[in-house]
């Protein structure tokens, strides 16, 4: 944890993707090969992140369905490379920019993490893989927890994406309000705050909102 804490930014994201997802595929390659003795599935739905589904369905296994619930990750003609925050642009210009940021983050920015991950696939006797991680999709079915509205305008989204709505918990009618609930009547707005899953430190965003 002290070396990923040393890394910001990009690096630290290439930290998490090398020792945090391509290694956990291992295990999970080798769990699901013993799962799937006792229950031979016919197919695996899995999140788009869980790379053992691909993998193991590579070495013969059954078929996967990837599912998000997070924004679309994987390259579009449409739309820059996923996390730079810039707004698609279809057209001639766009579609010349949007190529070469696309290529310059597999090629370049992240090719240290493709590389890596195909070490990883070789010591499962898997061929290398031309597709880098944010790229990587289940040719059968892509299930998003989401709409479309929520998302860029892509006009090469792969046809095995399907938008399922969002994913909303049975919670009943009852609601027992917070101690702190009534402090949200009035006339001053309510700003939430989130920092997501990669920039966790509160220090960055959290702690200097609070008053």
């Amino acid at each position: 944890m002290a070396r990923r804490n040393a890394l910001q930014g990009v690096a630290q994201l290439k930290f998490d993707l090398k020792y945090g997802f391509i290694d956990a595929a291992v295990k999970q390659v080798k769990d699901l090969t013993e799962i799937l003795r006792d229950f031979p599935a016919d197919v695996i739905l899995a999140d788009f992140c869980f790379l053992g589904a691909a993998w193991i369905h590579e070495q013969g296994g059954p078929a996967w369905a990837g599912f998000s619930v997070s924004a679309l990750a994987f390259s579009s003609r449409d739309t820059a490379p996923f996390g730079l925050g810039m707004k698609p642009d279809a057209s001639v210009f766009g579609q010349f920019r949007n190529r070469g940021l696309n290529w310059l983050t597999d090629q370049v920015v992240f090719r240290e993490v493709t590389a890596y991950m195909n070490r990883v696939r070789a010591d499962l006797g898997l061929a290398p893989s031309q597709t880098s991680f944010f790229n990587i999709i289940s040719p059968f079915l892509h299930l998003v927890g989401s709409v479309p509205e929520f998302e860029y305008p892509r006009r090469d989204l792969p046809d095995q994406v399907y938008f399922v709505g969002p994913l909303l918990d049975n919670i009943g009618t009852e609601f027992t309000p917070p101690d702190w609930w009534e402090e949200l009547k009035g006339e001053l707005p309510v700003v939430h705050v989130t920092q997501g899953t990669i920039a966790t430190d509160p220090e960055r965003l959290i702690v200097p909102t609070l008053p």
